[in-house]
């Protein structure tokens, strides 16, 4: 299930603080990481996973844990140093199974896939990879 973050809400706001504080990870870490090549990449953070199926170019976000923490999955882009844009959040947790979604990550850009304790600004991990 994807949702509409509205940062005049209480999860918009952690959505918001969550999203800056994964920006400046992503610099941090982007900048002394070498990306992954056209291949199924998954992160996972303890409490759920993130995986990107190459074929089809989909997106997995499972929470595998039954512990009251639910996960947010996060697809982005970023040019260290200069830009980086989320373009899909999605939140997994409280039902089961997990939630998927499509999206054509064909550019020549830095990709990342992040997974994230939903409300939190920590908890997270995250992979870069290029199409």
């Amino acid at each position: 299930m994807s949702h509409t973050v509205r940062p005049h809400t209480a999860i918009g706001r952690r959505a918001a603080r969550s999203a800056a504080v994964l920006s400046a990870t992503i610099v941090a870490l982007g900048l002394g990481t070498a990306p992954a090549f056209a291949a199924n990449i998954t992160v996972n953070n303890g409490n759920g996973t993130m995986t990107h199926i190459d074929d089809g170019d989909r997106f997995r976000v499972c929470d595998t844990r039954v512990n009251g923490v639910g996960v947010t999955g996060t697809l982005g882009w970023t040019v260290p140093g200069v830009q980086t844009r989320i373009v899909k959040t999605i939140q997994d947790g409280g039902d089961k199974g997990c939630d998927y979604f499509t999206y054509d990550v064909n550019d020549d850009l830095l990709w990342f896939i992040s997974i994230c304790d939903t409300g939190a600004s920590s908890g997270c991990d995250n992979k870069f990879f290029r199409e």
